[in-house]
């Protein structure tokens, strides 16, 4: 038995106000749990404590719980941790302090755990000042402390801990005429691996990014965007991101009433500080883009591009790369009464000018059905997409069948509800290697309970099935699962 449903009370007094939101969770079952971070038993998956005061010129906020970072997209873009934070604002300036914890938490059941440390978790501030009209803000922001990779609900002693801190800036600008927009970021960071093992050293370096949209006419749009992130830059608060690249894009957007056509060209290159024991490997990216809409009921794209990624420099022992990829696309939308249709046909040819001339094509093509009848009903379907790859060394064809399904349904004004949602999957491959089909489906079955409970509940029972099977030809071998929960869901809220 399953219950589980989001619950916020808030409570207001002239310009004070407290409020307290969490995910309530009860799960128990007969057969083992295995999905992450869920227990049997009662617990909030997640709570957010706020309270806030606003006064004439100036708002002050102090939150506690599971709290997302949004700071520079450098720096920590959406650090989504359990901490603390105090904000002010007023008169186009907020400032922020915040402390997070260095690895995500699951649950309340052992506490809050909220740890206000440099060495299990991350610190920081930040301030940002905005113009009355927005066209312009500056961004401020520091961090500093430890973060534990790779350990997702794992408890907060699991993983590797990583020491570092990171400074960034952004500014964001927009001319009143909506004409030109821009943007310009920078950051360094100092960042040190595995801080606790017995020989671990520091590195620093820096980023920035920068980007132009200009509309100098009527029907006309282009726009460049530049970044690079140093060799050894690493944010604390984003510790997965890529770095040692550069890259760079050039959009021009040509458009009238009926057409649009985009021309872009990309270009990459990692390895920044040449590293003889690394190849440094290039990509450039051409495409071009041509819509017509034919009617409001008929839209008509033609995609053309090439992709080529070429090694250079490299080490002794080691495979160079030189490959072209071109590849054709047409798509369509078609709306029909209730319905809309979105078909696509691809073709993309893989040229290997290496010594190993691993020339492969690829053809794909599906469809897209849409259906609403009404506010109370929403159909998808994937019918189906197919994909079939031909490897010319080997003479191989392998192909790749997909067909899925997302159904919403209300009735009786909100009583019943029905959703049903999966997929169907069929590979196969010419020399008998793979031959297997695959399926994973979910229902749901809900009736309000608004009539027996509350109504600011919004309570519900429901019946949910997940049965999903995996069926290979080749080994004879077949695997069936299939879970039924019986469960509650609810809402509270409450207001004063």
């Amino acid at each position: 038995m399953e219950v589980f449903g989001p619950s916020h009370f808030r409570i207001a007094e002239g310009q004070a106000s407290f409020e307290v939101r969490g995910s309530f969770h009860y799960l128990d079952q007969d057969g083992p749990v295995v999905a992450a971070g869920a227990e049997e038993g009662a617990d909030f998956r997640d709570f957010l404590i706020v309270s806030r005061y606003a006064g004439d010129s100036l708002t002050t906020e102090l939150g506690a719980g599971d709290i997302s970072l949004q700071e520079t997209s450098l720096t920590a873009p959406g650090l989504q941790r359990r901490g603390v934070y105090l904000q002010q604002g007023g008169k186009g300036v907020t400032a922020r302090i915040f402390s997070v914890n260095a690895t995500p938490v699951f649950g309340v059941r052992d506490g809050p755990e909220i740890e206000v440390s440099r060495q299990e978790g991350i610190a920081g501030a930040s301030v940002e000042f905005a113009t009355a009209d927005n066209l312009s803000r500056i961004h401020l922001t520091l961090l500093s402390g430890s973060d534990r990779t790779g350990t997702g609900f794992a408890q907060s002693d699991a993983g590797i801990r990583n020491e570092g801190q990171a400074i960034g800036a952004s500014w964001y600008w927009n001319l009143a005429s909506g004409k030109a927009r821009g943007w310009l970021e920078l950051a360094a960071a100092d960042f040190k691996a595995d801080a606790d093992a017995a020989i671990s050293r520091s590195e620093d370096d820096i980023a920035f990014k920068a980007g132009l949209v200009w509309a100098p006419a009527e029907h006309y749009e282009a726009a460049f965007n530049v970044e690079e992130l140093g060799t050894d830059f690493v944010s604390i608060g984003n510790p997965g991101a890529v770095n040692d690249i550069r890259r760079m894009t050039l959009r021009n957007g040509f458009y009238n009433d009926k057409n649009r056509f985009d021309l872009v060209v990309g270009y990459a290159v990692d390895n920044l500080d040449n590293r003889p024991t690394l190849a440094t490997t290039s990509l450039w990216q051409i495409r071009g883009v041509n819509t017509y809409r034919y009617s409001d009921h008929f839209n008509l794209a033609l995609e053309l591009s090439r992709e080529m990624i070429e090694s250079d420099d490299e080490p002794v022992n080691f495979s160079p790369t030189d490959i072209v990829t071109d590849r054709i696309e047409l798509s369509a939308a078609l709306v029909y009464g209730k319905w809309t249709i979105s078909p696509l046909f691809a073709f993309s040819e893989r040229d290997d000018r290496t010594v190993f001339d691993a020339d492969t094509d690829l053809n794909e093509w599906r469809a897209n059905f849409s259906w609403q009848p009404s506010t109370h009903m929403t159909l998808s379907l994937l019918l189906p997409q197919v994909i079939i790859e031909d490897d010319h060394i080997t003479g191989v064809e392998r192909k790749s069948e997909l067909i899925s399904i997302l159904l919403n349904s209300t009735a009786l004004d909100g009583l019943l509800q029905f959703d049903l949602s999966g997929n169907w999957q069929y590979v196969e491959a010419s020399d008998n290697s793979i031959d297997e089909t695959s399926s994973n489906y979910v229902a749901r079955a809900a009736v309000s309970l608004k009539d027996y409970l509350p109504e600011y509940f919004q309570p519900s029972l429901y019946l949910k099935g997940l049965h999903s099977r995996i069926e290979n030809d080749l080994l004879a071998v077949t695997q069936d699962e299939f879970t039924l929960y019986l469960g509650i869901e609810v809402f509270s809220g409450w207001g004063l």
